[in-house]
């Protein structure tokens, strides 16, 4: 949910070929979401400040915060960085989540949102392949000293 300050750009170099952008102080976007993290990725440059970081309705734990004890992401770069990833919050409980963005006070007041990633916590893919090439090469050690065994000469011991 974003108020009416934010403004769709066009933007070749963003993850969706756009972003929103806003640069009026206090401007929020409020993103509701499931899952164990979750991540900004956003434009940085040289004309970019800070935006204002709450999970759910709290400071983000890990992130800087200013004077005011708010936490907070910066966007300012010397240089332009398209599509640049900036954690927000992991290890969170796969619960319903809400993260509000807020354009900073300072200057540049100017704020930008490409994208968000969240983590849904799937569990990993299972390792098929290591797996399977693993028991292959059990298979084949344990064939080669079957081999070995068969194929030695019995030794008959006489008392």
């Amino acid at each position: 949910i974003a108020d009416s300050s934010w403004r769709g750009v066009i933007a070749a170099d963003a993850s969706g070929q756009g972003l929103f952008e806003s640069d009026r102080q206090d401007a929020s976007l409020t993103f509701t979401f499931h899952g164990h993290s979750v991540d900004l990725i956003a434009r940085q440059g040289p004309d970019e400040g800070r935006l204002l970081v709450t999970l759910d309705g709290r400071t983000v734990g890990g992130l800087p915060t200013d004077e005011q004890g708010r936490s907070y992401l910066d966007l300012y770069a010397p240089n332009l960085i398209w599509q640049a990833r900036m954690p927000i919050a992991s290890g969170l409980a796969p619960d319903q989540h809400v993260v509000r963005l807020t354009v900073s006070d300072g200057q540049p007041a100017l704020g930008n949102v490409d994208a968000l990633e969240v983590n849904t916590g799937q569990p990993p893919a299972f390792p098929v392949v290591p797996v399977v090439i693993l028991g292959l090469g059990v298979l084949v050690i344990a064939a080669l000293l079957v081999w070995d065994l068969r194929t030695r000469p019995r030794r008959e011991k006489f008392f």
